[in-house]
């Protein structure tokens, strides 16, 4: 998308990437305390949300890196705020390459760097590693499950995944095995209580308390979703009821993605659609010009809860133009005529016209029109934007919020009370008056 600040999306891989995404980011929840992330001479302190110095510039890492600040190299993969579910993980060099990790709390409480691995905390516990073994501690630091574990994930749903000499299993809070060390493989789905287990290398599914709902029968397993397995076998998808113990759909696709809202996106050779639960085509199948692509409406952490409405995109003598489309019915919303249209935040989503940009709402409606050189997403009721080549926070109207006096500024989305913003050779957090609340220099360009 042509959008200059919009912020990535969140790429998770791999067990330690999961726990940063599973580590609270207090996002817009009002009411708990965050930190505030800076960088001075490239080492990481904290702010409150009143600019008071929790925890000086002295850390050379830390984890929950998950809302990039466009354009600034040293600062792009920091995260606006931090430490709704406990103590925020950062880290020290402890010779060569090599961090140990610490956690620092919203109150300025520090638990020092000495720990191989961490999790964020989740219900007042995080899993960390020292000398090969993993265990449990509190917000104090006090050890609370003891380090008996080759590995442990964070606790999701009541429940960590262990390994223990190769085998994989399932403890709860008390570090009672809810699931025996037996399985090849464990890990969460991305949605809901469920987890993935393998054995000789066939994948099945079960419920955090240990009740399998599929048995190890599947070459991949990926989402349960509207009680409906999204699975593949000898590389053909289908979909499998859990509660039926019996395949809904055959595998019989190219792809096929969860079902949500009652629909579903398939693939056959090249051509996609969407059917609904009777496997009737809501949407029928599209060449490959013309693709309905990612999502929409607002953005879940709890994937796939996602919006009937999606990108509808047709490639017209080899230029691409977006419109959208509303996959339970096949109706099109907006016909494909624009550069791109971002996704909504906040009730808003950029859509780019003619090399400008502007709203819309998330019916598809446009309720702020194409004139902005470079929009960014709304959060908060405000959004930066870049008008008649002035920097500015707009509010949800599109009327002026917050002007600059600095063209070379450019803004973060607001996270809670404040936002970065940053040019001219200096970096500072604002709050939603526009006013500095506390301003440093970490060389950011």
């Amino acid at each position: 998308m042509g959008t200059a600040f919009s912020p990535l999306g969140l790429l998770i891989s791999g067990f330690l990437a999961l726990g940063a995404a599973f580590q609270g980011s207090a996002q817009d929840t009002p009411g708990k305390g965050v930190l505030y992330p800076i960088l001075v001479d490239d080492k990481w302190g904290f702010i409150s949300e009143s600019g008071d110095v929790i925890a000086e510039p002295a850390y050379d890492s830390l984890k929950g890196l998950r809302f990039p600040i466009p354009g600034c190299t040293d600062l792009r993969f920091a995260p606006n705020v931090l430490g709704a579910d406990g103590p925020v993980a950062v880290a020290n060099f402890a010779g060569g390459a090599a961090l140990k990790w610490g956690f620092v709390s919203a109150e300025g409480e520090i638990i020092p760097p000495g720990y191989d691995e961490v999790y964020g905390f989740h219900d007042g516990v995080a899993a960390v590693s020292r000398e090969g073994k993993w265990g449990f501690i509190d917000t104090t630091g006090k050890d609370v499950i003891p380090f008996d574990y080759d590995f442990a994930s964070g606790f999701r749903a009541g429940v960590s995944i262990v390994m223990v000499d190769g085998w994989w299993g399932l403890i709860d809070r008390e570090a009672r095995y809810v699931v025996e060390p037996k399985y090849d493989v464990i890990r969460f789905l991305s949605h809901g209580p469920y987890v993935m287990f393998e054995t000789k290398g066939k994948q099945g599914v079960m419920h955090v308390n240990g009740d399998v709902l599929a048995e190890a029968q599947f070459d991949r397993v990926n989402v349960l979703s509207e009680g409906l397995l999204n699975v593949y076998v000898s590389d053909k998808a289908g979909y499998y009821n859990v509660e039926r113990k019996a395949f809904e759909f055959e595998p019989e696709f190219d792809m096929a993605a969860p079902f949500n809202e009652g629909v579903a996106q398939i693939r056959i050779g090249n051509e996609t659609g969407f059917i609904d639960r009777n496997g009737t085509y809501t949407v029928e199948l599209q060449e490959p010009n013309k693709q309905i692509m990612s999502n929409f409406g607002q953005f879940h952490f709890d994937w796939p809860k996602l919006s009937p409405i999606r990108k509808y995109i047709d490639l017209k003598r080899g230029k691409k133009v977006v419109g959208l489309i509303d996959v339970r019915t096949g109706s099109i919303l907006i016909e494909p005529s624009f550069a791109s249209i971002g996704m909504v935040y906040d009730d808003r989503a950029v859509f780019e016209d003619s090399g400008k940009f502007g709203y819309l709402d998330a019916t598809g409606k446009i309720v702020i029109p194409a004139k902005f050189q470079a929009a960014s997403d709304f959060s908060g009721g405000l959004a930066f934007v870049r008008y008649r080549g002035d920097p500015a926070y707009i509010d949800k109207e599109g009327e002026i919020a917050i002007m600059f006096d600095e063209k070379r500024v450019r803004g973060s989305p607001f996270r809670l009370k404040l936002a970065f913003v940053y040019g001219d050779g200096r970096e500072r957090y604002i709050d939603r008056d526009g006013t500095a609340i506390y301003s440093f220099r970490s060389g950011c360009k």
